[in-house]
């Protein structure tokens, strides 16, 4: 299960949430952090579980390389899918009861659909219907629980070969690094010249 959520829905996060490496904002490296980190622990834990186990002994449960490499995709798949239809049942049911009136101009609390609606708003109302005259509408966010769950398997199947090859999985962890420190270096290039210049030209 640990395996599909890592390198599955996290690894797909930085991806559609537009992780960034920006040191100077709490929050962007706190969800940057949440989403890389397991990544880099089950990759620790597949190929250097000897190390590991001699390191920390007991802490974690590791497979031999064996057993790991007789896994089949159900093994990934179900217990991974299981776990996010719990959490995916309690999060609907709290979006459309409560979640669906914060973000809203009369609320200062946010939700990751209305910062979206907001950021990508082209996109929210074509696919999903969103209007903003009525951003609480229940329709268009029930269309996003179910892209939502389609979305978040499809990582999950493509995390399933990564298991057994050692460059595939490295390439694929390096690569999530690299787009979210690439992201990070694009906030910062606007910050310092963007930013900074249209601020120094309104004050001359």
């Amino acid at each position: 299960m640990f395996w599909g959520i890592s390198n599955g829905m996290l690894g797909g996060s930085v991806v559609s949430q537009g992780n960034a490496l920006v040191f100077h904002n709490a929050e962007i490296l706190a969800s940057t952090f949440i989403h890389l980190s397991p990544l880099a622990l089950v990759w620790c834990m597949r190929w250097y579980a000897d190390r590991m186990q001699k390191k920390f002994p007991g802490v974690f449960d590791f497979l031999p390389t064996q057993e790991a490499e007789e896994i089949e995709f159900s093994h990934v798949f179900m217990p991974t899918l299981y776990f996010y239809l719990y959490w995916w049942a309690f999060h609907s049911v709290w979006l459309i009861i409560f979640g669906r009136h914060y973000g809203n101009p009369q609320h200062e609390q946010d939700t990751i659909y209305m910062n979206n609606a907001r950021n990508n708003n082209k996109a929210w109302c074509s696919v999903l219907g969103y209007t903003n005259g009525e951003p609480a509408n229940i329709a268009p966010i029930i269309k996003y629980l179910i892209l939502h769950a389609i979305g978040a398997m499809i990582p999950v199947c493509m995390a399933y070969p990564l298991l057994f090859n050692y460059y595939v999985h490295s390439a694929f962890v390096v690569s999530l690094l690299c787009y979210a420190a690439w992201l990070g270096s694009v906030r910062y290039y606007k910050m310092m010249t963007k930013y900074y210049s249209s601020t120094v030209e309104r004050k001359l």
